[in-house]
């Protein structure tokens, strides 16, 4: 552990990544070795590293793209259950620094931005949905702020519903064309 903790702060992004790696690996054992991290005290330090790593590939992708391929999303994703707002906090930098890069890169993905789908199969989006009722209100409001940006529906695009100033109503759009011809029945 005690390697592994001074790895951390190397500054080559590969040692980096492989110690982070190594990290993810021992905290997704069985509980001595999760003890054994914590005690450690690298999971924190990792999370702050692999953060710091995802600042600098905002403007350099391919720090993104080992990142990514080199498992960082899960550990991220991970990290957000636990108690302590900062480090909370620095794994939200490091998703939103993945996903900013994701969505520079939908010219070449078809649209898509790949990283926030691997972020939702590592769980990532349902804690990050569930962190925007957290006390903390930098943490409520980045979460908020995550979801909007990369998570929102588009499915009511072009569905605009307005509040009448004169009966404090909500108004409706008049097209009814996609309605279906009202044969449905219930019995």
């Amino acid at each position: 552990m005690a390697i592994l903790a001074k790895l951390i702060y190397h500054d080559d992004v590969e040692v980096l990544t492989d110690a982070c790696w190594a990290l993810s690996y021992l905290s997704d054992g069985a509980n001595e070795k999760i003890d054994a991290v914590v005690e450690a005290g690298t999971k924190k330090e990792a999370c702050w590293a692999i953060s710091n790593a995802t600042s600098g590939g905002v403007n350099e992708p391919e720090i993104i793209h080992y990142l990514v391929s080199a498992g960082c999303i899960k550990p991220l994703c991970d990290i957000l259950n636990i108690s302590d707002p900062k480090i909370i906090q620095v794994a939200l930098d490091g998703l939103e620094n993945i996903l900013k890069t994701g969505d520079k890169e939908r010219a070449k993905t078809e649209g898509l931005n790949v990283y926030s789908d691997m972020i939702e199969t590592a769980g990532g989006v349902d804690r990050i949905v569930n962190l925007q009722h957290h006390d903390n209100e930098e943490i409520y409001k980045k979460c908020y702020s995550i979801v909007e940006k990369f998570y929102s529906d588009d499915d009511d695009a072009g569905f605009e519903m307005a509040v009448n100033p004169e009966t404090n109503t909500f108004d409706f759009p008049a097209d009814n064309s996609n309605l279906g011809s009202g044969n449905f029945n219930f019995s």
